[in-house]
């Protein structure tokens, strides 16, 4: 190689050199009440980086646990500019997911999991649904397992009936 090629080479390494690459850290205080999210971060050396943007895709939010992990990417390799683009808290991952299933999760065990063969499952304590019109279910079977349904308060299976007529009479309404 030339000297000139060396000198070349030389500056270009010198210059890379001062580039800050992505890096990982640790959450530490989070602030979601911004446009977008506020962290403080540990970086792997120690050191405290107190205003990073927390990234996230469009129509999904959290707010990340403390001690999460986190990807940091400097912009213009200038750390005080960086932003989180990504989060990882192994503690509470869905861990055996099979190729192509999609999990969202919480660190309460509540999770969704779109699984393969077009199964949902949904772990939860309490589902609230709100709909301002309707509910609509298109579907040949609903089915309940070792449960009641309710409407307002008249239980399926345990509700009894107003004016109740034998033989092929109509009884009344459902009462609770």
């Amino acid at each position: 190689m030339s000297g000139l090629n060396k000198l070349i080479d030389a500056r270009i390494q010198r210059a890379l050199a001062k580039r800050r690459s992505a890096f990982r850290g640790r959450l530490k205080r989070i602030n979601t009440a911004p446009g977008v999210s506020m962290v403080q971060c540990v970086g792997v050396n120690g050191e405290v980086l107190p205003d990073l943007e927390l990234m996230q895709q469009y129509g999904w939010t959290s707010h990340p646990l403390g001690d999460t992990q986190a990807v940091v990417l400097p912009l213009g390799s200038k750390t005080s500019q960086g932003v989180i683009i990504a989060t990882e808290n192994s503690q509470y991952r869905i861990k055996q997911l099979a190729a192509g299933e999609v999990a969202i999760y919480s660190h309460n065990g509540d999770s969704v999991v779109l699984k393969n063969g077009r199964v949902i499952e949904i772990t939860t304590e309490t589902l609230v649904i709100n709909a301002t019109t309707k509910i609509e279910m298109n579907t040949p079977l609903v089915q309940i397992n070792n449960g009641d349904v309710k409407a307002d308060e008249i239980s399926l299976k345990h509700h009894r009936n107003k004016d109740v007529q034998s033989g092929t009479g109509t009884s009344g309404e459902a009462v609770a």
